[in-house]
């Protein structure tokens, strides 16, 4: 897996769940849409779907729980990125201070973000406020949850027939667009 291109970010993908932005992100990279090296796949949950794709795709893919190890496997495989993707744990100091982490949250930050606001809770929020306009937001991660610099936003229309799940399905669709679209033009420009 991942490119040979020693001039391309090498991105680690941390996911707890399924990990479908992780795989559009991969995809995009075989495509050549987005040109950067996907190395590695680190999980905190032995069963996360996530897994299964990243050994079918040949991205060395491991379960590792607790944050020193994580550290040093990023550190271990020269990691320049690490991209969340449903990660459903807090990211110690220790990674923030040693690596670029960026993540996508399935709502128009800073609005439907923050503590246990994650998953179907945000489109139950996102429904519940009334608002008409939703969508996703990809931004840096910071020790605060969700207030990291936004990089990126897209939106979709709320319908009076949407219910948290068909809400949730629309907005991941515009997740596997943004999150390509918005790494490839961050890689290799921030610092």
């Amino acid at each position: 897996m991942g490119k040979n291109n020693e001039k391309c970010p090498r991105l680690a993908f941390m996911c707890s769940g399924n990990g479908s932005n992780a795989k559009a992100i991969v995809n995009a990279c075989e495509r050549g849409t987005l040109d950067a090296n996907p190395v590695l796949l680190v999980s905190n949950r032995v069963s996360a779907k996530a897994l299964e794709w990243g050994k079918k795709y040949g991205l060395p893919s491991v379960v590792i729980t607790n944050e020193k190890d994580q550290l040093k496997i990023l550190r271990d495989n020269d990691i320049d990125w690490v991209i969340l993707s449903g990660y459903l744990s807090i990211i110690g100091s220790d990674i923030l201070n040693g690596f670029k982490v960026v993540n996508i949250h399935p709502s128009l930050l800073p609005r439907h973000g923050g503590r246990g606001m994650y998953g179907i809770r945000v489109h139950e929020s996102v429904i519940a406020s009334g608002d008409t306009i939703t969508g996703a937001t990809v931004h840096m991660v910071s020790d605060e949850i969700d207030q990291g610099k936004i990089l990126g936003q897209s939106t979709i229309e709320v319908y009076e027939s949407d219910t948290p799940h068909s809400l949730s399905e629309r907005v991941l669709d515009v997740e596997h667009k943004l999150f390509p679209k918005v790494l490839s033009s961050i890689l290799l420009t921030l610092p």
